[in-house]
């Protein structure tokens, strides 16, 4: 894109992909880290940890249609925040059933996830 800064820094600013970081954190099934690329790939990798998105919430991010005022030329548009609440809130909701539904899981893992609903859910309609 011209004349806008497209690094690290810049992703995880936008709230769609620190959306996309938080379904790596929600994810039921994995514990895999998030694998940061800079440059030109040629560059080392790093392993991002997963946890580290709960400094970033998607609902805090930017997004182009809050900056556009909600507006397309002369045409309102519908918030990115209410699509992101509706897919954060059920991943939430995902990853807390699979907690309870495993027999030897932790009750304090339930209870620490439970305590973040509203720290994740901050920002989104």
């Amino acid at each position: 894109l011209k004349d806008v800064t497209c690094d690290f820094t810049s992703w995880l600013s936008r709230g769609w992909c620190r959306m996309e970081l938080h379904a790596l954190l929600l994810a039921r099934h994995t514990d895999t880290p998030a694998i940061v690329v800079r440059g030109d790939g040629n560059q080392a990798c790093s392993m991002m940890a997963a946890a580290s998105a709960l400094g970033n919430t998607p609902g805090l991010g930017e997004f182009t249609c809050c900056q556009r005022n909600h507006m397309i030329g002369n045409k309102p548009i519908k918030c990115d925040k209410e699509v992101i609440g509706s897919v954060v809130w059920k991943m939430l909701k995902k990853r807390l059933d699979s907690i309870l539904s495993k027999k030897n899981e932790s009750l304090l893992e339930y209870r620490a996830w439970k305590a973040l609903v509203s720290h994740e859910m901050r920002g989104l309609t």
